[in-house]
């Protein structure tokens, strides 16, 4: 599985022997990315009603009863615990997605030859190689969209280009 940039001089062989090379994108990150976000929001929330009542206690001043008192307190470190919580997951984002731009656009570069009977795992595609491919070649995946590119050439849709080819 290669989720970041990879070169090599062949893949599959001249012998037929079913070869699989899965591209694609870093999806743990994209996972953890969704769910730290996820908490993020959540801690948020929570953080903004719980700032919320212990504003509306505290303008209160000194009216306010033992039991309110108690509940100031609790709220007082229940937004510095929250505060802490909501940058972690902030942190937590942003380090996923740093990781993501560097690993989740996956490309595969192959100097000579990709023979038949290689089989491209893209993003949840499956592509057959029927007939060697003869490089240089370049087959890149970002966002979901496999693409191929010979040489210098302009990149065309993976698929487009392989029935083309094959």
């Amino acid at each position: 599985t290669i989720a970041a940039a990879a070169a090599f001089r062949v893949i599959g062989s001249p012998y037929g022997a079913r070869t699989i090379v899965a591209l694609g994108a870093l999806r743990s990150a994209e996972d953890r990315i969704k769910a730290a976000s996820d908490a993020l929001v959540r801690t948020a929330n929570e953080l903004r009603q719980t700032k919320d009542e212990y504003a509306v206690l505290k303008s209160r001043g000194r009216t306010v009863s033992d039991e309110q008192r108690e509940r100031l307190t609790f709220l007082h470190f229940r937004v510095n615990e929250l505060s802490g919580q909501r940058d972690a997951w902030r942190m937590a984002v942003e380090e996923n997605r740093r990781l993501c731009e560097e690993k989740c656009d996956a490309a595969l570069s192959v100097a000579t030859r990709v023979f038949e009977k290689t089989v491209l795992q893209i993003d949840g595609a499956e592509y057959v190689i029927r007939n060697d491919l003869v490089g240089p070649l370049k087959i890149t995946s970002r966002l979901g969209q496999a693409m191929i590119a010979f040489g210098d050439g302009p990149s065309h849709p993976l698929g487009a280009m392989l029935r083309r080819v094959a």
